[in-house]
């Protein structure tokens, strides 16, 4: 199994929040922030897990309700 954000988070004593908001763009976060977690993600093979965030055509996410 590869590297989470939930790992990448921790080495780099991030929020996991912070962490996928820097993989994702988010314009709030600081770009020196986004680089390190970019360059960790890349050095370590970080692959996002496509069932995580599926989207919408319209953007939104899709997320996973449990009833």
């Amino acid at each position: 199994m590869g590297i989470s954000q939930k790992d990448i988070a921790a080495e780099l004593n991030l929020s996991t929040a912070t962490v996928c908001r820097s993989l994702q763009g988010h314009p709030d976060i600081n770009p020196e922030t986004r680089k390190r977690v970019i360059s960790l993600a890349s050095e370590r093979g970080y692959r996002p897990c496509k069932a995580s965030h599926q989207r919408n055509s319209a953007g939104n996410d899709l997320g996973t309700i449990g009833v």
